[in-house]
């Protein structure tokens, strides 16, 4: 399709299709079927009112998104979508419509042109991306928070070592306070304190091997040596300060790997200094 000419008169009123504004001999353009032709040329719509007939504009406006598949300009969008339609008169080029382009030539057809936007790119960066800067925010004071957390734990635990009291060696041996009650008694206070960290949640061996447990001896007994080693591991602060009763739950551990009893073996080697 050749160019519009903008001085061509517009000899009756005869809008064939919709059209892109692409650059001369570029345009692409979609002529109306004919039950579309009469719904756009039906009585009472003219080249003056045409804006004001609802059903015309959104038969342009489906038109015009056949145009957009066809368009170089709107294919370069990310989004394309209308921005203005004119109605202009113009001069068809194409080989296979002599009969049309004389009838353009004398102003007797017109074309709905249509000028494309991409939405995407109009819309505000702000407005579109204020959800990335609002998890942004959260994930700052979530780090912020964590990072304040770490740095007041080892003045919670406090930064002095506690020396074991006169008489600690004396627990957890073979008929002086081994029960099963009195073990779980000992990590009870360890296991209440580790609960106010704000780790907790991340101490999983702790959380595990710290609890109750069974009713049974033996089991209490591996729990106490193995919750030893859990917050050496995980929280090596209370270890060394030995706050919470955990001095007396290491010399208990102490002592019962000291006793052979059976069932410790594969974990008193990992009680360390």
């Amino acid at each position: 399709m050749a160019d519009e000419t903008p001085t061509i008169k517009f000899a009756q009123w005869r809008p064939i299709g919709v059209c892109d504004n692409g650059p001369p001999n570029q345009r692409k353009a979609q002529l109306f079927s004919k039950p579309d032709f009469a719904i756009v040329t039906a009585p009472g719509v003219t080249r003056e009112n045409w804006r004001q007939h609802p059903e015309v504009l959104k038969l342009i406006r489906r038109y015009a998104q056949d145009v957009a598949k066809l368009s170089g300009e709107a294919q370069a969008m990310k989004r394309p979508e209308i921005d203005t339609i004119h109605l202009v008169g113009t001069i068809l080029g194409h080989t296979r419509t002599p009969t049309a382009n004389a009838e353009s030539t004398e102003g007797r057809v017109q074309l709905f042109e249509v000028k494309f936007k991409d939405a995407r790119a109009n819309k505000n960066p702000r407005k579109r991306r204020w959800w990335l800067w609002l998890v942004g925010a959260i994930s700052t004071v979530l780090l912020l928070g964590w990072t304040i957390s770490q740095l007041s734990l080892p003045l919670k635990l406090g930064s002095t070592t506690v020396k074991p009291t006169v008489g600690m060696r004396q627990i957890c041996i073979p008929g002086q306070g081994d029960s099963f009650a009195e073990l779980q008694a000992l990590r009870r206070p360890v296991l209440q304190f580790l609960k106010t960290l704000p780790n907790w949640s991340s101490l999983s061996q702790i959380r595990r091997v710290c609890g109750s447990g069974f009713r049974s001896l033996q089991d209490q007994q591996q729990r106490t040596v193995r919750c030893v080693v859990a917050v050496n591991r995980e929280v090596p602060e209370l270890n060394r300060s030995g706050k919470a009763g955990f001095a007396k739950l290491r010399s208990c551990a102490d002592n019962l790997c000291q006793s052979g009893f059976a069932g410790l073996g594969p974990y008193c080697p990992q009680l360390g200094r």
